[in-house]
């Protein structure tokens, strides 16, 4: 018998198979882990940073007044691709970004190196999202701490 923790991380396990293209999944996989074994980590994460970079300048959410309307945006072009979700919030260390349910690119890699792996991915889209709405090139936006019930959490400022 299945406990109710147990059945969440079998549902999210069944999503996150389905989340993923079957035809490109295996490659994506390969891929990805090919280019953090060739390039090392820290080249391989700046890469996956500038796809992100790169597809966030080629989304245009419009320009918004509120964090709210962002965010909607933001949701709105996640569920197109099913990436995931995200929630802004402001708070004294600047703006956080917290993405939920983001896909794991390919069953090749481990959990933890996959992980990295979009959310440098996830830190260029953001950044350039960012950057689209009036925001400073000089700000950075980073990863803090670790993923945590497959959320990520990023701060701006």
């Amino acid at each position: 018998m299945i406990d109710d923790q147990g059945l969440a991380e079998q549902t999210l396990r069944y999503y996150e198979r389905k989340q993923s293209s079957g035809q490109w999944s295996g490659f994506i996989g390969l891929f990805f882990d090919e280019l953090l074994r060739s390039a090392g980590e820290q080249d391989a994460r700046a890469f996956l940073r500038h796809i992100g970079t790169r597809l966030g300048e080629t989304t245009d959410l419009g320009m918004h007044e509120t964090l709210e309307s962002l965010e909607q945006a933001m949701n709105r072009h996640l569920e197109q691709v099913d990436w995931g979700m995200v929630a802004l919030a402001e708070r004294e260390e600047g703006l956080v970004v917290r993405h939920s349910a983001y896909p794991l690119p390919g069953e090749h890699l481990g959990a933890e190196q996959a992980t990295r792996a979009m959310a440098a991915v996830l830190e260029g889209l953001y950044a350039a999202w960012l950057r689209k709405q009036s925001g400073d090139d000089s700000i950075p936006l980073r990863m803090t701490g670790g993923a945590r019930r497959r959320s990520l959490e990023f701060v701006y400022g």
